[in-house]
């Protein structure tokens, strides 16, 4: 993760493979943010890749969010994001395509 000004780049990579049930998973996200005095949109791209295995499994979805977080103050902060997930599994879909909205609070104590 890298913060230059009022920029926030986060990113992520995983692959995990397990040989006894042939699982074999890579998931990867990337996030960029902007802060402006209280405010800080961002726009966040992941993906979870699942290989079919001899369970069947074969998990497979893209997401792209669009957020908003609100800083009250020192010690808390709303948040809004809206996602839009593809769902790309072809053995085990999860749930389809999807949409979702979500709001939170986060609060330091």
């Amino acid at each position: 993760n890298i913060y230059p000004g009022n920029f926030t780049i986060l990113s992520e990579y995983n692959h995990y493979h397990q040989d006894e049930t042939d699982i074999d998973v890579l998931t990867k996200m990337v996030s960029l943010g902007y802060t402006y005095k209280k405010y800080t949109p961002h726009i966040t791209r992941s993906k979870f890749e699942q290989e079919i295995n001899i369970n069947g499994g074969d998990e497979n979805h893209e997401t792209t969010s669009y957020g908003l977080r609100w800083s009250l103050n020192s010690r808390s902060s709303l948040k809004i994001q809206y996602d839009i997930v593809k769902d790309n599994g072809i053995v085990s879909p999860v749930l389809g395509d999807s949409r979702a909205l979500s709001f939170g609070i986060d609060v330091i104590y």
